[in-house]
């Protein structure tokens, strides 16, 4: 398998301080991810998905991940975040 960053992202990475890596996470993945944060801040907040009004209106203000989980066990769908290529595409910037 080729590595998941060439030569021209390690130089954008080095340049602009970040890179875009295609496919890290498949997007069922990222999906069933979106729809557990919804879920738990539904639960936990009261802030609706489909309801923008209550985006603002969230007790203590802003939510952030770390906030919406507080040291929970994001457990799956979670885990499945760290796909070989994203692990393998973190290595090479760090």
């Amino acid at each position: 398998m080729p590595p998941p960053l060439s030569a021209a992202d390690l130089a954008a990475f080095d340049r602009d301080g970040f890179v875009y890596l295609r496919e890290a996470i498949p997007r069922a993945v990222a999906l069933a991810c979106r729809d557990a944060l919804w879920a738990k801040l539904e639960r936990d907040r009261g802030i609706r998905r489909d309801e923008p009004a209550t985006w603002a209106k969230a007790e203590g203000g802003r939510v952030g991940l770390a906030e919406a989980y507080e040291g929970d066990d994001l457990g799956a769908p979670w885990d499945a975040c760290w796909s070989p290529r994203l692990v393998a595409g973190g290595d090479p910037p760090c």
